[in-house]
């Protein structure tokens, strides 16, 4: 049979199932109509040149885009997971979607990238000339980012997205942290990459550091819990055999606390419970008011060599796992040390955040 040819003996020219004297597009296309009504929106078994509707089941994604990863382009209910790092913005290699992440595998739901050349915003790259951006935090519709080439704090305005400020620090800073008011800023290293040994206190009002504290050497964690400040140290001799120490600063008084050779502590400090907690032996443990640390109440027994980074989300606590080769996973357990989950992840998992959709 000719497909396309019409006579008054065949009632359905183009063998759509529908009547020619009823099909608005008696010679349409093969496979358009009752057969394959995913192609055919409206029903009437023509190809639209414009009107048809490429989203049958009104999911937010286009038929075709859902027959490729083999999901019903007839039920919203079922739709395919384009966002496999969990952060609520989709990817799509190959198919054009409203957006795409630009970091498929790492969850950053406001879509920011900082690197050592700059930091990335949704639709937006700054420069920062090579200033080998750190860590940074977010006070008052402000960005407040270490930086070590630069050797200071920059603050990046969020409203029109300059930089309207440069806080220039003693040494190369690391963490930051803010008690609301105020920015925390850890010195890890002098410019020799030398061990540091100072906090330092910047008024955010006028951009200047108003105090200076010696904490000890090798500040590489804070953590801000009513009024004071709690830093974890990690330092090295000559031989670059690490130790490890945690400092608290509370007023103008700052108490210091060196492990000594033998202890494994890692370079976090955390707030669990209520409760300041040290990185130790491969876990967490909470420190006493003297920061000594109270081992018997450890939580988590992973290999300490192997303990990249650890973070407290909601009532959880996460730890990122590598051997810098191909060991790479996140372990997640609860209060009680309980392994709650376990995921295989790029090299070395640094930092974690959760971003919940609505």
């Amino acid at each position: 049979m000719i497909v396309d040819s019409d006579d008054d003996i065949d009632s359905d020219d183009d063998n759509d199932g529908v009547s020619d004297n009823v099909d608005e597009c008696p010679l349409g296309n093969l496979g358009w109509g009752p057969s394959a009504p995913e192609n055919d929106a409206d029903g009437d078994c023509c190809e639209d040149d414009s009107a048809e509707d490429l989203d049958d089941d009104n999911d937010s994604f286009n038929d075709d885009l859902e027959i490729y990863y083999n999901t019903d382009p007839l039920n919203i209910n079922e739709y395919p997971n384009l966002d496999s790092d969990g952060d609520g913005v989709p990817f799509s290699l190959g198919f054009p979607i409203s957006f795409n992440d630009n970091c498929p595998d790492v969850a950053n739901p406001d879509q920011s990238d900082i690197d050592e050349d700059g930091l990335k915003l949704p639709g937006i790259t700054i420069s920062t000339d090579n200033s080998s951006p750190r860590e940074l935090v977010v006070l008052n519709d402000k960005v407040y980012f270490t930086n070590w080439n630069s050797k200071d704090v920059k603050v990046l305005n969020l409203y029109n997205y300059v930089i309207e400020a440069s806080i220039q620090v003693d040494g190369l800073p690391e963490s930051i942290k803010s008690d609301g008011s105020s920015l925390w800023v850890g010195i890890m290293m002098n410019e020799d990459y030398s061990s540091a040994n100072k906090v330092v206190e910047i008024n955010t009002s006028t951009n200047e550091v108003i105090n200076i504290y010696e904490v000890g050497l090798g500040p590489t964690d804070l953590v801000v819990d009513d009024g004071k400040i709690y830093v974890a140290r990690t330092f090295y001799d000559e031989n670059f055999t690490a130790f490890y120490g945690s400092s608290k600063i509370d007023g103008n008084i700052v108490e210091k606390k060196d492990y000594g050779l033998g202890i494994s502590c890692g370079g976090s400090v955390l707030k669990y419970n209520n409760q300041i907690y040290r990185s130790y032996e491969g876990g967490i443990a909470p420190l006493e008011t003297d920061l000594e640390i109270r081992s018997t109440a450890k939580i988590g027994s992973y290999e300490p060599s192997q303990v990249y980074s650890i973070e407290i989300i909601d009532e959880y606590i996460y730890f990122g796992i590598t051997n810098y080769s191909d060991l790479n996973q996140v372990k997640v357990i609860d209060e009680n040390g309980n392994e709650i989950n376990s995921f295989e992840v790029g090299i070395i998992p640094g930092d974690f955040a959760i971003w919940k959709s609505e």
